[in-house]
């Protein structure tokens, strides 16, 4: 496996395309995407730095020559890939945070409409006992 098939198979593991794996490891998109699709067989060792500074779970011997895994084992690096892959990306985020403000929006006005409800069918209920009394 040659290594811009192994820097593809690593913008496919943290990234949704290309340009999202550039703002990731901030470098140039184009020349990620060149790699992506197979434009650059011998990509800058500046990207596999940045490759590796922002993944740290990504063993390098594996980046550099395809031997080994792409991953480390050590559990420290796999519980913060771990964390990452549950929210993709910080706009999937804003997204999700977005539509809970909504909802969250939607029941404190539904909670204030049954509290006004709730006082005028008290009010009722109070007048309603008073002409019981009065009969």
């Amino acid at each position: 496996m040659s290594l811009s098939i192994r820097i593809k198979n690593v913008i496919d593991k943290y990234s949704k395309n290309p340009s999202q794996f550039a703002k990731r490891i901030d470098f140039n998109s184009e020349t990620v995407r060149k790699v992506y699709i197979g434009d650059t067989q011998d990509p800058k060792s500046s990207m596999l730095n940045a490759i590796l500074e922002t993944f740290p779970e990504i063993d390098a011997l594996w980046l550099m020559t395809g031997k080994g895994e792409m991953l480390n084992t050590n559990k420290t690096y796999l519980a913060n890939t771990d964390a990452y892959n549950m929210v993709a990306d910080e706009g999937e985020l804003c997204v999700r945070c977005a539509q809970k403000d909504g909802k969250i929006a939607q029941l404190i006005q539904e909670k204030e409409n049954l509290t006004t409800r709730l006082e005028k069918q008290a009010e009722e209920i109070g007048r309603l006992k008073e002409l019981m009394r009065n009969k």
